[in-house]
């Protein structure tokens, strides 16, 4: 018998002893001791498992099959054939058209979505901590609490934005309203009744409106009038650190509270 065959023959059997009529290998250390799910197992600690490696080109001539794996010289990295092309598994590589979700930002299509798709509640956290919980069962969102039982359940306060700051100038000066619910308002005059205000409407029902006089030496007035898309108990004047709560309903601004220092 030829040498080297022969030398080959015992190198299989020492190798795989047992395992051969099984169809499962091992190689390595402990080759007495293969898990039952595994085909091939390698086991050691100083040594790893080489992948054929190849060029573009060449990776781009071989046949492809879904499941080959080889690493690529040019790109120094794995690539993995999903049966119609090669996909990098560097994470350089990764993006959303071969469906990761990016921590850099996505360029989404209609049906992309963050979520659970079984009855798992969205649960948001940093440092390790809950902050946000959206409930599966009902929709509702609760902000530092894991329990919301309303629509919105907040746990901690609350500061309504966005602001703006306004200078009354002129009497009858139109206010734009725009996506804003809290209006920072001071005038040039010290007569509120020189300095009246018309606001524009809201966007949507619902929507909450602060006007606050932020005057601070007591001689700026600002008045809001009670005109034809404002419904108050008349014009109501304000002057240093006064407030007026607004809700639109669809075709009014509504008087919720108001209060005078």
């Amino acid at each position: 018998m030829n040498t080297k065959i022969f030398k080959q023959i015992l190198v299989l059997v020492f190798i795989c002893p047992i395992f051969i009529g099984k169809s499962q290998i091992k190689l390595g250390a402990n080759v007495t001791s293969i898990s039952s799910s595994s085909l091939l197992e390698l086991e050691s600690t100083t040594k790893g498992l080489l992948f054929t490696r190849v060029n573009s080109t060449q990776m781009n001539a071989i046949t492809g099959v879904k499941g080959l794996v080889v690493f690529n010289t040019d790109s120094n990295c794995l690539f993995n054939h999903t049966g119609t092309s090669w996909i990098s598994l560097c994470r350089t590589a990764i993006s959303s058209s071969n469906g990761a979700w990016l921590t850099t930002g996505n360029s989404s299509s209609g049906g992309n979505f963050i979520g659970t798709t079984n009855s798992s509640d969205l649960v948001i956290k940093t440092n390790n901590t809950e902050r946000m919980r959206i409930d599966s069962a009902t929709g509702n969102v609760g902000f530092n609490l894991n329990n919301p039982l309303t629509t919105v359940s907040v746990n901690g306060g609350i500061a309504i934005g966005t602001c703006d700051s306004i200078t009354v100038t002129a009497d009858n000066q139109a206010v734009t309203v725009g996506n804003n619910s809290t209006i920072f308002l001071n005038s040039n005059n010290s007569s509120a009744g020189n300095r009246t205000i018309i606001l524009s409407d809201g966007l949507v029902m619902g929507q909450i409106l602060f006007l606050v006089n932020i005057d601070r030496d007591n001689n700026d007035g600002v008045q809001l009038l009670d005109n034809s898309n404002t419904k108050l108990s008349g014009n109501i004047s304000m002057n240093k650190d006064d407030t007026i709560t607004l809700m639109w309903n669809g075709l009014d601004w509504i008087q919720l509270s108001s209060n005078s220092n």
